[in-house]
């Protein structure tokens, strides 16, 4: 798991490649708190390329615990490292729900 801080625009990069021609895998990420599934990228190389995935998180302050994961549901083996997340912040972190008070002057 990691601790990805809110309003970020991520780019994850991996060396990723399967055994096979005709055998893929899926490299994405999860926010764990919403299980919103922020990204992901077919992997369908048989020689290592560099993948990457970019995606942005929610509007939330602090910071949110997300998985990076492989998926793969048609079997074959798959390789995958030298793994790497840069962050860039969007914007300030606003709260998701605002409340105005107005007062008149009399």
């Amino acid at each position: 798991n990691l601790a990805l801080s809110g309003n970020t625009q991520y780019t994850l990069t991996a060396m990723a490649r399967v055994a096979n021609q005709g055998e893929s895998f899926w490299l994405g990420v999860t926010d764990l708190v919403s299980t919103t599934n922020l990204g992901n990228t077919p992997i369908t190389d048989t020689s290592y390329q560099l993948q990457t995935l970019t995606f942005t998180t929610a509007n939330y302050a602090g910071e949110r615990n997300h998985n990076i994961f492989i998926w793969n549901n048609g079997g074959g083996d798959y390789y995958a490292y030298d793994f790497d997340l840069v962050g860039q912040t969007i914007g300030p972190v606003l709260p998701t729900a605002i409340e105005l008070t107005s007062r008149s002057k009399d």
